[in-house]
């Protein structure tokens, strides 16, 4: 579904992705993991359009979505929920969720918009309850929950999610990836950049880890999970027998 070859992008005169190879098949969740600064969402940010390619292929359904604008490929079938939530405070649940299906008017009916925002409403009952109420205003799970329901209005194939735990409770955290499990379950293809090294390859089916722009390691979440360097640097720990 998704093939990016030799990528690389900057900020500046700064290199933050140094030729990324990484592939995200339909119906995977893959995720990335590695620490600040390695690139997780800069990555994330490049395949949404946010951030410009210098060079390489993003390739999405086999059509190269590099040079998109972030508008064409969220209606292409990709979309992103970026870290920190970024909602439109001061709107309404409901405002902002018709703002994320903004791509569909022309294409789509409102009986179709209506349907997808009673599913999001289905998958969160919590927004439905809270439907009036402004987006600032909600707790912090409640607002990550806001951010991924936008997304769908979109009727993604596709999701890009940067960071879905941060700052909330864990119970609030093993929700969310539930529903994550659950919108794959759907149909969803998802790609997952996560802190929590261990929450992230516990749902996910392949995991590349990344280090200062670069892919480093790439293998199945079981293997990464076994995997040596990877408890030392990301769960703080070794097997004993080691």
């Amino acid at each position: 579904m998704l093939d990016i070859r030799g990528l690389k992008a900057s900020y500046g005169h700064i290199e933050v992705l140094k030729g990324i190879d990484l592939r995200v098949d339909e119906g995977e969740i893959v995720t990335m993991i590695g620490s600040n600064g390695a690139g997780k969402s800069s990555l994330l940010k490049t395949i949404s359009g946010v951030v410009r390619a210098g060079s390489g292929e993003i390739t999405f359904k086999g059509r190269n979505i590099e040079r998109w604008s972030c508008a064409k490929i969220v209606a292409t079938g990709i979309s992103h929920v970026p870290e920190g939530r970024q909602l439109f405070g001061p709107l309404t649940v409901f405002e902002n969720l018709q703002l994320g299906a903004y791509t569909r008017y022309r294409r789509d009916s409102k009986k179709e918009i209506d349907e997808d925002t009673e599913f999001v409403f289905e998958m969160f009952p919590v927004l439905k309850e809270r439907w009036k109420q402004t987006a600032g205003t909600l707790s912090g799970g409640e607002q990550q929950m806001l951010a991924i329901g936008r997304a769908l209005m979109s009727k993604p194939q596709l999701l890009l999610l940067d960071e879905p735990s941060m700052g909330l409770a864990p119970i609030i955290i093993q929700n969310i990836f539930a529903i994550l499990k659950d919108l794959r379950k759907k149909g969803l293809t998802l790609l997952l950049v996560e802190q929590d090294a261990m929450v992230a390859l516990s749902i996910a089916d392949r995991g590349y880890v990344l280090q200062n722009g670069q892919v480093v390691m790439a293998d199945t979440s079981q293997n990464l999970l076994d995997n040596e360097d990877v408890k030392a640097i990301y769960f703080g720990h070794r097997d004993k027998a080691h």
